[in-house]
């Protein structure tokens, strides 16, 4: 099964990793197809494992052992990606051009608590949605205009998370050919 990772904190402050490492410490452990997706974490790969958890919990250690740096790993089958852009909570009309659009991946669909603590934050320029295990994040603005931030999310959340641009899923899903069978 096609496997996506997405790895948080890569390529940035001072987690820099090359992506051929990358690559060579997922094949080492028996990932087969191993590519990345531009230098921000994003890993596809056919899967010999049983569980995500048992997969995230492998990819996590291998690449703590190999780095130096905690790596929190959050797998979605290719499938679950295209069902994710599919059904994007927001219509099309409620985002500006200027708009930039995330989905942050977490491991646990937030409970009542944290989708109260989350939703504290909202405002004229940071919109929320949740589904599931993704938390929808609009900016109305641009960037630099927004007070909040991907800490300020996994804070009110209580487990950590990491955000792609909607644009880098939708690349991906059209590189690889991915589809909902």
């Amino acid at each position: 099964m096609t496997t996506i990772a997405f790895l948080r904190a890569i390529n940035i402050t001072n987690h820099f990793v090359k992506m051929e490492d990358l690559r060579a410490v997922l094949v080492a452990q028996g990932f087969h197809n191993v590519q990345t997706y531009i230098q921000s974490g994003n890993v596809v790969f056919d899967d010999p494992s049983s569980s995500y958890a048992e997969a995230e919990e492998l990819i996590n250690r291998q690449l703590e052992a190999r780095f130096g740096f905690a790596v929190e790993t959050f797998l979605r089958s290719a499938s679950e990606l295209v069902a994710l852009e599919q059904t994007c909570p927001f219509k099309p009309s409620e985002i500006d051009p200027k708009a930039a659009l995330y989905v942050t991946f977490v491991r646990h669909e937030p409970d009542a608590e944290a989708q109260a603590r989350l939703a504290k934050h909202q405002n004229e320029l940071d919109t929320f949605r949740i589904t599931g295990r993704h938390v929808w994040w609009l900016r109305h603005k641009q960037v630099g205009e927004s007070k909040f931030s991907g800490a300020k999310l996994e804070r009110a959340l209580k487990q950590a998370g990491t955000a792609r641009n909607i644009t880098t899923i939708r690349a991906m899903i059209t590189k690889y050919g991915f589809t909902n069978a």
